[in-house]
């Protein structure tokens, strides 16, 4: 069937979609590893980053923008990926959540002492890694003690810098 525009029917050829179902077309969601892929949600996935797939370099974007309402679930291989990619950032904003379990730990401190440090461009970092009393109960946060030293280290540059619940000072 050729895919012609129809009112109210999405026809997207190249990304699955004829005659407004969705097929098996060329998939561009994120996430984490299989093995986590029990939980329902949206997610970045780990594998397209690690496949040496990367995004285009767009060095026009200035500011990046990720809030917890938009995600559950975004695998640090698939966020520094997309950082990768902006080499022109100025201003980046990221509220992940938390883990819930230690057994999930996913590198995400270690990739973003790893980022600052090549981030020469960045000129505002606001990161609060939210937790849920009631979903994450009264755990104790595993902290990785060189972020807060590459957070000072590399914030010297910095206008703004607003970190909360990732490191201690």
């Amino acid at each position: 069937m050729s895919c012609t525009r129809r009112r109210h029917r999405c026809c997207d050829a190249l990304h699955g979609w004829a005659d407004g179902a969705s097929g098996a077309g060329q998939s561009w969601r994120f996430g984490e590893p299989t093995s986590l892929r029990k939980r329902a949600q949206p997610r970045l996935q780990q594998s397209w980053c690690q496949n040496d797939n990367e995004l285009p370099r767009a060095p026009v974007v200035k500011g990046l923008l990720v809030r917890r309402q938009h995600f559950r679930f975004v695998h640090p291989a698939a966020l520094f990926g997309i950082l990768r990619s902006l080499p022109g950032l100025e201003s980046v904003t990221v509220e992940p959540w938390c883990r819930i379990h230690h057994s999930f730990d996913t590198g995400y401190q270690p990739r973003l002492d790893e980022y600052l440090q090549g981030a020469h461009t960045l000129k505002s970092l606001s990161i609060f890694e939210d937790h849920n009393l009631f979903f994450h109960g009264h755990s104790k946060r595993d902290l990785h003690p060189f972020l807060g030293t590459t957070l000072a280290d590399e914030s010297r540059s910095f206008e703004h810098l607003s970190v909360a619940f990732l490191a201690d000072s």
